[in-house]
């Protein structure tokens, strides 16, 4: 919740700090695409790259990840 309401608000590093902490316990998807997301509108897009492949390769059938890393 913390990571998406900072994003939304418009701190974009917030949200990466706050979907870090959030991962810390295991890869998840979901939180890896959020994570990646935020990175992408901080201007780190090679980081937001890396999460968006993790992410697909944990859920190969999610297509919002796949087209995601192709906008990237």
């Amino acid at each position: 919740g913390r990571g998406t309401l900072a994003f939304e608000t418009g701190d974009p590093e917030g949200a990466v700090a706050d979907f870090t902490r959030a991962l810390e316990p295991g890869a998840d998807p979901a939180l890896l695409f959020n994570r990646a997301m935020a990175l992408r509108a901080a201007g780190r897009e090679e980081e937001a790259v890396t999460d968006l492949t993790r992410a697909l390769e944990l859920a190969p059938e999610d297509n919002e990840i796949r087209e995601a890393l192709q906008r990237l």
